[in-house]
């Protein structure tokens, strides 16, 4: 039953029938399941006084109005909706390139080549693209920031023990904890995984054109790949 001193949420759905009992113009109304203050536990509707969002789309606000939202469906993935059936979305499938912003390209990639073979897909004199095989790493002259102290992205290397003696040769600065992180000279900070340890993994094709012939995978590596149902 609803509470008359509520005013409740309400969605135009696209595509979506409205319930003739209780929707008009193409408002369809049900119960909201409560997931804020301003619900209603009792009665599982959800009190607004102004537009809110839900699950990442802004509702307008009606009186009265209820709008059953069933707690699988918030579960289930999120889908575009067409006028005749539901589509499902996109997947992002990893990452092409990481651009990163520095103060100088000669000063960086004398850095980066102190540590690691280089091979560049290209450069001019603001830009330089260091190539991993099928990925990159873009560098961007004109840094603005200052050194990163949580934001970084995870650089996976064949040898971590050997990027470390790498990185105390040449001076860098390794911030402390359990892991490997290290500043580059512009203040990105970087942090060192081993290829063995982790789920990324590389075609043999790949690996073998980077001149990469000894990676392998733990075990734990592997079970994380077979929970997801990947055969390894």
């Amino acid at each position: 039953s609803l509470n008359p001193h509520h005013d409740l949420v309400s969605l135009r759905l696209c595509g979506w029938p409205a319930h003739t009992d209780t929707a008009s113009e193409g408002w369809a109304y049900r119960d909201v399941i409560p997931a804020e203050a301003g619900s209603d536990v009792s009665t599982g509707i959800r009190t607004a006084q102004s537009d809110k969002v839900l699950d990442g789309l802004s509702f307008p606000i009606r009186t009265k109005a209820p709008f059953l939202f069933k707690e699988h469906q918030r579960k289930q993935e999120r889908r575009t909706m067409t006028d005749e059936s539901a589509t499902p979305l996109p997947r992002a499938l990893g990452f092409n390139h990481i651009a990163l912003e520095v103060n100088d390209i000669d000063e960086t990639l004398d850095f980066f080549g102190k540590v690691f073979p280089l091979k560049l897909r290209g450069r001019s004199d603001r830009m330089a693209f260091i190539d991993m095989g099928d990925q990159f790493l873009a560098l961007s002259k004109g840094r603005s920031q200052g050194p990163d102290s949580e934001r970084h992205f995870g650089l996976v290397v064949d040898d971590k023990d050997a990027v470390r003696a790498r990185l105390e040769a040449i001076g860098a600065e390794i911030l402390p904890g359990r892991g490997l992180d290290f500043l580059d000279p512009s203040g990105n900070r970087i942090q060192v995984v081993e290829y063995k340890n982790i789920q990324f993994t590389k075609t043999p094709e790949i690996l073998e054109s980077m001149g990469v012939t000894n990676a392998g995978k733990t075990e734990n590596a592997l079970d994380e790949l077979r929970s997801k149902g990947v055969k390894v």
